[in-house]
């Protein structure tokens, strides 16, 4: 259980640093249908919310 969440918070701050997905669809993509509770997750693993990590992280040419 620990390695499939481990797993999905690194793809989600991959895509938060190198897509230009919104975090409604990266959250989708990971399983996640609330956004609300990806962002709270998000926020315990990484201590900071998507919107906050993809700040700190930009990337020069985001992927579509």
């Amino acid at each position: 259980h620990q390695y499939i969440l481990k797993r999905r918070f690194d793809e989600a701050g991959r895509l938060l640093r190198q897509s230009g997905f919104s975090i409604k669809e990266i959250a989708c993509s990971l399983g996640y249908p609330d956004v609300t509770v990806f962002c709270r997750n998000f926020k315990r693993r990484h201590g900071c919310t998507p919107g906050q990590y993809r700040s700190a992280h930009p990337t020069a040419n985001p992927q579509l």
